[in-house]
């Protein structure tokens, strides 16, 4: 079948880095504008520290190549607000769509073949 918008779920990976001059905690939170949020205590270490986390989007449109459909795109944005100095807290986002890929390993030139597969696991 066709795919359709809201094709879901899709599980956003963001891994954060924040730089710290001394050990240092606080709140990281990752905003998804499809209404996803994922809120998190962390500890920095002093210098380099990465942050991974996970975000789901369900009910999202998907991003359709240029002729065939709505560029529908999405922010993500992730604030970190040190403990006690809501004053030094900061941010970043960035744009994201949503895809889904096929890899087809039949005959797909076959119609048989291709009524087939419609019905195997991996088509929807």
């Amino acid at each position: 079948a066709a795919l359709q918008d809201f094709a879901s779920p899709f599980l956003v990976h963001v891994r954060v880095h924040l730089w710290a001059p001394e050990h240092a905690a606080g709140e990281l939170s990752v905003n998804g504008s499809w209404g996803a949020i994922l809120r998190r205590d962390v500890e920095l270490s002093p210098g380099s520290n990465t942050i991974n986390m996970s975000l789901p989007a369900e009910s999202v449109k998907l991003w359709w190549p240029r002729g065939h459909g709505a560029q529908h795109m999405y922010s993500v944005a992730c604030t970190y607000i040190p403990a006690g100095h809501p004053e030094l807290s900061v941010s970043s986002s960035r744009r994201v769509g949503f895809r889904l890929a096929a890899l087809v390993t039949v005959n797909d030139s076959d119609p048989a073949v291709v009524r087939e597969a419609n019905t195997q696991e991996g088509n929807s």
